[in-house]
This record gives C-alpha cells, structure tokens and sequence, in this order.
C-alpha cells in the first residue's frame, strides 16, 4: 500500500488532507509547525505519527512582538521540514505539501525519490486583481480588500520558477 507525508504549516482545513489519508491507513507522517495547542489538532489524528516544531513556532509568535526581525514562518517552516526528510528516511512514496510552506522540502523529498504532490491553495495574482476591483466598486475603497500585497506574489513566483525546475 502507498504510504503519503502529508506537510502543512497551521490548521488547514482542520487537516482535511492528512485525515483522509489516516483514515485509509496511508497516512506515513503529518508536518506541521504547531501541534496539540489551542486549535491546532485533531482527534482524527490522535495516533498519527505527527512531527511539528512547536516549542520553536511558539517562541516565534513571542520574539514577533518585539523588535526583532525574524524571516517568514513558512521559509523556516519549509527549511525544518527539509532538514527532517533528509535526516528521517521513510519507506512513504509520496509528499504532499501546500505551495505557500513548500519550495525546499518537495525539492528534498523530490532528491529522496519521493513522487510530490503540490497544493496549491490560491487562484494567483490575476484572482486577487478580480478581487481588488470588486472591492473598488462595491466598497467606495472604504475596505482594504483581503488578498496578499506584492511581496508575496514575488516570492510565489519565485517558488513556482523553482518548482517547475523539480519536474
């Protein structure tokens, strides 16, 4: 039976994904950044072999208050997860990750054989241009619309680019 990694930073979906997989027994292993506080588990998942880096991400939120600078959750989330693969090997023959957290660790997983399944969670930048002007119409610009600023669509390029070079 194929086994899968399922890797996600946060709760998404109340992990929709890794609970599908468990319930059919081919759930290999769950990343995931925090683990077991407030909203972030599920009882589905109670006897799932989960690796998370909680103690890290916790203090994270905390140094995030202060004026330290500190690098984007998900690129370290990312490096954490890599770093896992290439030091944990498992007999899974899949790696599913979401496209925000997954540059470095379905490059890694791609190198250790694994086939990768990439989750791509938003329509791109021409969706949140649609939403913009939706926004400007329907809303006098009293509203800041809710889709990612610029930075982030750099970078999102910038992992797709990378991405496209695995396959």
């Amino acid at each position: 039976m194929t086994t899968w990694i399922c890797s996600q930073l946060g709760a998404r979906e109340n992990y929709a994904v890794a609970r599908a997989l468990h319930r059919e027994q081919r759930l290999s292993s769950l990343y995931t950044d925090i683990w077991n506080v407030q909203n972030r588990y599920s009882p589905d998942l109670a006897n799932a072999n989960v690796h998370h880096f909680t103690r890290r991400f916790l203090l994270r939120k905390v140094l995030q208050k202060t004026p330290i600078k500190i690098s984007h959750d998900d690129d370290l989330y990312d490096r954490l997860v890599a770093q896992h693969l290439r030091n944990n090997k498992s007999d899974s023959k899949i790696f599913f990750a979401y496209s925000y957290a997954s540059l470095q660790s379905l490059g890694t997983a791609k190198s250790l054989g694994y086939k990768t399944v990439l989750g791509q969670i938003n329509p791109g930048p021409a969706e949140a241009d649609i939403v913009v002007e939706e926004f400007r119409k329907f809303h006098d610009g009293k509203y800041p619309p809710t889709v990612p600023n610029s930075q982030y669509w750099k970078r999102w390029e910038r992992k797709l680019r990378c991405l496209m070079l695995l396959w």
